[in-house]
Order: C-alpha cells, then structure tokens, then sequence
C-alpha cells in the first residue's frame, strides 16, 4: 500500500466522540507509561492531540516501539535515493528522500543516479528503514496509511511520535495494521524512480497467424482506424480515398479505385487464390486529407475472405474515428467538411458546404450489417473543429452512445494581437439506434474532450481529458491539479450523470489517436490504454486519483472499511448493523488517495501505460507502463495489446525497419505482467496497427496498414507487388484460442530469458531468430555492425567491422569519420565541430579531434571549444596556427577530451539519452527515424 494526504472527513458524532477519548486517555494516562513514550512524559498534553485524531471510541492506545512486521509487503518495484558521503569514502546509504542526509555532510543522489554513483544495485524499499520493520501509521477518519514524514499526514494525526529528526519511523505493534518501507508511496517529490520490469514481455512462444487480408490496388488508399466483429464478420472502418485528381493533366478514371485480396496464408503468402474485392470511389482535386471519405470493410473472420467494400463521403473532407458493431447495426463516427451523404440523407456542415478544411463538425452514422445507410446525423458542431470521436451500440434496446469534443474559435485576442485559442469541451449524447434522434445531449466544460465511450450493463464507460481546475468539477466531482490538465477514466450511468471518475494527474491524451476501452469476461474489470500517461516531467504517476469513495463505519471504533472492500460485485448503498453508511457525494467521503492501491504509471519505461480498473467503484488494480497503445482486445486470462513504435517493452527492444512497424504485446490480465511481444513489418516502409478486437471464437483481429511490400507477421510472411505497395490496408487474424509455439531457434522455452536455451547455431535476440552469422541490420537498420555469434545466443557482440570500419556508440553503428551530428526539430542536421568516429583510437566513443576540448553536455554547434595547444611562439613570431575542424588521421589519435599541457582531465563520456532530439548519426550511415499489481485482488 502507498500513503497519501487525505481530505479531512470528521463527522459532529466522531469529533465528540475524539473529546471523549481524550478526556479518558488523561484518566487512565499513568496506566499507560510503559507502553507509549514512557521516555518523554512531558511531551504527553503535546502527543495527546494529534494521537486522537487516530483513536475513536473503545479503541486502545498505541505502543509505540519497532518491531520486524510479520508477513511484510515485498519490493514494491520502486528505486529510492541515497545519501552520499562527501569525505574520501563517498559511501552511500539508501533513504527514503532528501531529508534524510545530513546536510554539509552528505550529498542527496536521486534514484536513477545511484547505480552511477558507485551503488552496484539501486536502492530499493527492503534497503531503507530498517525493512521490515515497522515504521510510522497515520490515522485519517478511521483508515490507517504509512508515513515517515509530517507532510504523508497533513490531514490526519500520527499514532507515534516523531524521532529528533522529524521522521516518524516507530510503529503500533498493538495495531493489526502494520506498515514497512516497501508500503511508502513512489513519489517524484521524493527523488524515487520506477524502472521496467526487467523480466517482462521475454515470452518465447507465440500464437500463429493464420491469415492475412490486404489491399492491392495503386489507385485506392485506406487508414484502418477501428474494428469490430458482427456474426462471423470481421468489421473494418476507416480513412477511404481514391489517389486520383481530375484536375491533373496525367488522371485516367479508372472503375476500380480500391481493392482488398484475402487470405494471404503461409500456403499462398501471395493471395493467388484469394478472394478480391472492388470499391469504386469518386476523385477529388482537393488532394491530401480533403480527398478521404469513410470506408468499412467486411471480411470473413474465420477465413479471411473479403466479402464487400463501401464507402459515405461527400464534397471535402471526411473521416472515421470511432465504431461499433451489434445487432443489426454498424454505428460508425467522426468528422467532415463541406457535405456528408450516409443512404438518403446529406448532411452539411454547420460552417456551411464550402467550410475551411479546419472548420470541422462531427458526425454519427449507422448501417446495417450489410453496410447499407440507415441514418446520419451532424453533432457535434463547432465554430472551429469538432469530432464525435467514439460510438458503443447498447445492446439491450440499440440506442447509440455517441461522446466526443467540440471546440469554437475564441473572440478574444492576446497581448500579440493574436486570438486566443479555441475553446474546447467534452460532449456526449444518446441517440435512438432506429433514427439517430438525440434522446440527450451534453456538454462538459470542464473536459476538454473524450476519446472513448463503451456501454456495458447499465452503464457507461469513459475515457478523455479533463481541464485543470482550482476546485471540484459539478459533474466528474474531483479536481485535476497539473497545469497541463489530467486523463480520466469515468463511469456514468445512460443518462450522462457521473457515478465516479478517476485521474491521472498531467497526462495528455491526444483527440486522434483515442486509446481503448475494453471490459473483463468476469463483469468486474475494465482495462483502459492511457495514452501519454506520464508527462516528460515525471518518473510516477500515481492512479490513486480522482473522486470519493464509499465507506462503512464501524460505529464501535472508527474504523472505516471504503467501498470496494464492503461488496465488490455492486454499488455500496447501506452498511451492516454497527456501521454507518458514508454515501460517496458525502461531506465525509473517503478520498480517492485513501485506497493506498501503490497503482503508478510510470515514466521511466515509456509514456503510456495500460491500467485495468474495477467498474464499479473505479478503484485501480494494475498498471503496465507500455508505449502508447492503439488499441485493446481482451481474450481469456490475457490483454492484448496493439500500436506502433514507441519505444522498449522494459528490457526487450523493438527493431528499426527504416520506418514504422507494428507490435503485438500480451499482459497477464490478473497481473499486468507483460508476457511476451511481437512485432510485424518489413524493411520497405512503415507499418502500423490501429486496432484489436476479439472474435467469438477468442481469436485476436489485428487492423492496420503497411508500405512494405514484403512483411513479417509472426510466422505470416506476405507478398505484395512491389510496383503496386504504397501503404496498404490489412487486417490480420492471430489464432489466440488455439495453442502457443516456440520459433525455431528456440530449443526449450521458459518464458524468461535467463533460462531459455537457444537452438545450435542461432540466436534469440530481443524475441527474434537470428542465424549465427547474421547482422543485426536484418531487423534494425542502426546495428549492421553487430552480430548473432551462436557462442553468445542472446544478445549481439560487436561484428569484424567495429574497431575498424564502425564505431558502436549508443546503440548505433557509426561509420568510420562520421561526426557526431544533431537535429534540432524540423531543422538539418548540425554536425559537430570536433567530435567524429576513429575506430581505431575508441570504438565506443567519440573521438575529439587534436586542438579542442569536448562538452558532451552541450549540442553542436556548442560542444566543441578550440584551444591553444602551443603556447608557445612558432619560429619567426606569432601563435601557433588553429587547428583545422574535420577528422584527423587515426595514426595520431586524440581521445576526449583535449587538454593543455599540464593539465588532467577525466575522459567524459556521451550521455546516453540527449534532450531536444539529439542523436548520434553516422555521415552515408543509412539512419531510421523512429504495474504493479495492487495488493486488492478484486
């Protein structure tokens, strides 16, 4: 469990209740000495009032003394700081936070700099206070955290008294609730750090693909952005236009503008036997994204056989952002320009039919199964950009959820004379699934957007951001902090009222790209991917956020018991005899802080994070830092997945094709733990999933699209013309239901590398097969210079051409004389002045050429500063001539950096991750852009 600050909560029964107390604590003191502070009886009338604010009626006093907890919490995945000592022995001592070292004595070192600083392991919560002793409890309106520090109790009183330090490090043995350092919270206040977990995604086995269903045709392009599955049918919706422009002088109208072939299977990795199928698309002059309109496609989901293309567009532009599928009805949203025809019915856009490309309106649509157009209705509106950015069908009477975002253009202007930006709010509605009439429609001003809507039960479920505030929203009933604003995760009953909302304090959700929303088979869980979970700024995240919670109280002795605990499988309303009921919407409801859950994403791994939450109460479970995902499909006891670059999956990186790829990853859907990832791709361009989604069957449905005309599915190998391939749609069938296998190369799986053996002659390198012999560059472009050896099957060595021909630097190959170079954002390359690659004088470096010092720290062209190397005068008079900027010859190295005579400097070394996009790129070097589980087991 974490500790958090909790709102004050006192009822007028429990504050006399406190006085009472207090008056018989007095009585009875003397009977007490040997047990509670026996050593400072003076301080007693100071102790006395903050104890009360832990001790109700008919509880006992505390004893305050340390003792090893029994059944402690282990290491809670969070890295704490350490001490230094500034004399000659530089030792480090693990603590809790800063104000634990002795000032002029000690130098504070932050969790990720220990290991740097001499420590051979990081500092983890069994290596501080005396674990497993106990230390400090705050008591809070009947419910008990860990503290060692005043601020962990702002709102509550400690039990035990501080030591001379200020630290509350003495626990109540007389309490059943025991708390040690791995219970303390993970806080980036406190200089703490959350790494990966160095044992996830390292699965070996893989589920098959079984086929493959993609575009063919040059004259048509599709986006892939959502699925859904509808009697046996795999549903695919998304961006859909034809290439052509009449106004160019080169068009020629052809009749079949789009084309998708299916299956491509290991059999007939080419289609040749496939079923094609043809969209004729209408072609704009617009040109860029003014020429899409909405395409669905339907597929055979057992086989992979293409079954109809079609498309609903109108003049300007119009795109697909959310969609669901039931029944008999294909709901489908997002947004257009100009006009939008849906069947018999066009709309226009409230801007007018000719409206600016940024003047955009949302839209709702439905379709029969068939995908012919039953309605379309035009909301949200906006005077600026508006999208309904999500649909979920309510299957108990059709009515379609609709949530999205609409933004006005702002009539004020700033001290530039500019407009301010526009003003943007969440909306949600629900219309009739036979008309699209709006049964209610809503606006949040105190959300700047949703990104998904899912109906389950008797409720609704969502997702989006919401706008900082300086006090409690009306509707989410919670604040959000961080001047950037905070994600939620929200449920609503079908009228649109909040019943409760949790927060992710700075997060930033983007309004394209909208996550997933997807729901466990046992009706308790849902499972959210919060995109760009964790700003730059932050290490941890914590989930323990948002609005109240429900509590019984135990009328006996204070204790509270909140929601979640009481009754799991529906709403608390009432209490048993003995307690009394604290309603969420109370004065005296229990912060969302108070659930101590120690759920965090964290920044450290990657940005984003996928959470699972109880619908009910909203408390979080889990939460598995991962990069952002694009979408979720839950199948069994597993959570997969889906999304594009990114970034690692903790220890096991993803491959650099020259562009995007795609990956697959599997989460242990009672744990979070990542099992194993996947990618698919090829070397001829990018490749990128949008979405997942499960069929009856249990098999995992993958859309997307690809600009390699050769790619890698798992074990799917596809083949598309090489004349033809520009980024093409596809949607892919992974066989989850069925069982899992090893690749090849791997001769005994066990799911962790450490203790996998790989085959003779191969390596498995980052969950991939490679020959012995093979180079790196098979999967990442940056690495032709490292090599599978068999003798070293699980990770690469450096190949014959580093120390010769490459430098191996940062996980790069950099070829021989290249220099180092950065690229400020949408600028050119600027190379450096003195630092280039010498094999020969340091392979893993940079070389800093005769005549200049080196600062690593800074990015060309301020790295390099030139020096006088001869201070002496040159024969005849005069200073020594400036060294000339450019390699130098490796017979006469000179290593960074450079110094004067007489003087010594130690070697710096370049920082592994620079700011504002540095990189480490070889000149003619072909280069590529590109949780822990709560201790509540609901």
């Amino acid at each position: 469990f974490g500790a958090r600050a909790f709102e004050p909560a006192y009822t007028q029964r429990q504050r006399h209740e406190l006085i009472s107390t207090h008056h018989q604590i007095n009585r009875r003191r003397l009977e007490h000495r040997s047990e509670c502070y026996p050593r400072n009886i003076r301080m007693f009338h100071k102790i006395v009032p903050a104890l009360l604010l832990g001790v109700a009626a008919g509880q006992q006093l505390a004893v305050c003394e340390n003792a090893n907890v029994v059944d402690p919490r282990g290491d809670s995945g969070c890295n704490f700081p350490a001490c230094k000592d500034m004399g000659e022995s530089g030792e480090l001592t693990c603590v809790y936070d800063e104000s634990f070292c002795v000032e002029g004595s000690q130098e504070f070192i932050p969790a990720d700099k220990v290991v740097d600083e001499g420590r051979d392991d990081p500092c983890t919560c069994v290596d501080i206070l005396d674990y497993p002793s106990n230390i400090g409890v705050c008591m809070t309106n009947g419910v008990a955290s860990p503290m060692v520090s005043a601020d962990q109790c702002a709102q509550g009183g400690p039990v035990c008294p501080a030591d001379p330090d200020g630290h509350f490090t003495v626990g109540d043995t007389s309490s059943k609730t025991q708390f040690t350092a791995c219970n303390l919270p993970c806080s980036d206040d406190s200089g703490h750090d959350m790494p990966a977990d160095p044992e996830a995604f390292q699965g070996c086995e893989f589920f098959s693909t079984k086929w493959g269903a993609f575009a063919t045709s040059p004259n048509g392009r599709m986006y892939p952005r959502r699925a859904a599955v509808l009697d046996g049918t795999l549903v695919m919706g998304g961006y859909l236009k034809s290439k052509g422009e009449p106004g160019d002088a080169s068009f020629v109208d052809v009749e079949l503008d789009f084309n998708i072939c299916g299956p491509f299977t290991a059999a007939d990795p080419t289609c040749a036997s496939g079923t094609v199928v043809h969209e004729e698309l209408t072609a704009y002059d617009a040109g860029g994204w003014d020429q899409y309109e909405v395409g669905i496609v339907l597929i055979d989901a057992a086989t992979g056989a293409p079954k109809d293309i079609v498309s609903f567009g109108g003049v300007g532009r119009d795109g697909l952002s959310g969609m669901d599928a039931k029944g008999d009805t294909i709901a489908a949203s997002g947004e257009f320009v100009g006009t939008f025809t849906v069947g018999d019915t066009t709309i226009t856009n409230s801007n007018g039919a000719d409206g600016g490309r940024s003047q955009l309106d949302g839209f709702v649509m439905a379709t029969t199964a068939a995908g012919e157009g039953k309605w379309v209705l035009d909301w949200p509106t906006s005077t600026a950009n508006a999208r309904a950015t999500s649909v979920s069908i309510d299957e108990a009477d059709g009515a379609v959820f609709a949530a999205g975002y609409s933004c006005d253009a702002s009539a004020e202007v700033g001290a530039d004379g500019k407009a301010l930006p526009d003003v943007c709010h969440a909306v949600l509605a629900k219309l009739d699934g036979a008309t699209g009439a709006p049964a209610w429609a809503k606006d949040f001003a105190g959300l700047a957007h949703f990104n998904r809507v899912a109906v389950h039960g008797d409720a609704l479920y969502l997702s989006g951001k919401m706008l900082p505030s300086d006090g409690v929203d009306a509707d989410l009933k919670t604040a959000c902090a961080h001047e950037n604003g905070c994600a939620i995760v929200a449920r609503a009953d079908k009228d649109g009222v909040f019943q409760w909302a949790r927060t992710v304090e700075g997060a930033q959700p983007s309004t394209s790209y909208t996550g997933d929303v997807e729901f466990d088979a046992d009706g308790l869980h849902l499972y959210v991917a919060l995109d760009d979970a964790t700003p730059k700024s932050a290490a941890v995240v914590s989930l323990d956020s948002g609005s109240p919670y429900a509590a019984c109280v135990d009328d006996a002795t204070g204790e509270a018991t909140l929601e979640f605990a009481v009754d799991a499988s529906q709403v608390v309303t009432s209490c048993p005899a003995g307690q009394t009921f604290v309603a969420r919407d109370s004065a005296d409801a229990y912060p969302a802080s108070a659930a101590q859950t120690s759920v965090y994403c964290s920044g450290a791994a990657a940005t984003s994070c996928v959470a699972k939450y109880h619908m009910v109460s909203g408390v979080p479970v889990w939460a598995t830092t991962i990069p952002n995902a694009a979408g979720l499909a839950v199948t069994g006891a597993t959570v997969h997945a889906v999304g594009y670059d990114g970034g690692d999956f903790g220890m096991v990186k993803q491959p650099n094709y020259g562009g995007s790829h795609m990956w697959l990853a599997e989460l242990d859907a009672a744990t979070g733990k990542g099992v194993s990832l996947s990618t698919g791709g090829g070397p001829y361009g990018s490749s990128r999933a949008y979405d997942a989604v499960a069929d009856e069957n249990g098999n995992l449905l993958i859309v997307g699209y690809t600009g390699s005309h050769t790619s890698t599915w798992g074990d799917l190998t596809v083949e598309l013309s090489e004349d033809d391939t520009d980024r093409e749609a596809f949607a892919l069938m992974v066989e989850s239901s069925g069982a899992k296998t090893a690749p090849a190369c791997v001769a005994s799986c066990t799911n962790l590398m450490e203790t996998t053996t790989v085959a003779s002659g191969s390596c498995f390198v980052d969950n991939i097969c490679y020959d012995g012999g093979e180079t790196a560059a098979k999967t990442n472009l940056d690495m032709s210079c490292q090599v599978c050896d068999a003798s070293s099957p699980k990770a690469f060595v450096d190949g014959p051409t580093v120390g010769s021909d490459h430098c191996w630097i940062d996980g790069k190959c950099i070829e021989k004389d290249a220099q180092f170079t950065y690229t400020p954002r949408y600028s050119a390359p600027i190379p450096s002045d003195c630092r280039y690659c010498n094999p020969a004088a340091e392979s893993n470096d940079w070389s800093v050429q005769d005549g200049f010092n080196a600062d690593p720290s800074q990015n060309p062209p301020n790295d390099c500063e030139l020096v006088n190397v001869n201070p002496s005068p040159t024969p005849g008079g005069g200073a020594a001539p400036s060294p000339t900027a450019g390699p130098v010859d490796p017979a006469t190295p000179s290593k960074q950096p450079t110094t004067t005579p007489g003087e010594t400097t130690p070697k710096p070394t370049v920082p592994k991750g620079k700011s504002d996009g540095a990189a480490a790129t070889g000149l003619g070097l072909v280069t590529a852009a590109v949780g822990i589980l709560g201790a509540l087991a609901l």
